[in-house]
């Protein structure tokens, strides 16, 4: 995933970025929001990157890539999730 490059020829960004760097972003904060999951209703926390370029999956529509932090369950820790979704305007 990229964002779009200065105003040249080329669309994509040379520089890429990966929803995991994004992730383990430090200067990025967590947003919080209460979601239904599990049967009830829980604080969910993540980061939001708009404007994002997919150039493998949505080409040049732009997206805005959510990426979920990690959720403890019963035993097991699953996994952070990645949705991109597809801005309309």
């Amino acid at each position: 995933m990229l964002h779009a490059s200065l105003p040249t020829r080329r669309f994509f960004a040379l520089e890429k970025f990966t929803p995991e760097q994004v992730r383990k972003d430090e200067s990025r904060i967590w947003k919080t929001t209460r979601i239904f999951y599990g049967g009830q209703r829980r604080k969910v926390r993540y980061k939001e990157l708009g404007d994002v370029y997919w150039q493998r999956g949505a080409a040049k529509r732009p997206l805005r890539l959510f990426v979920l932090a990690l959720l403890p369950t019963g035993r097991e820790r699953v996994e952070g999730c990645i949705i991109a979704i597809r801005l309309t305007c």
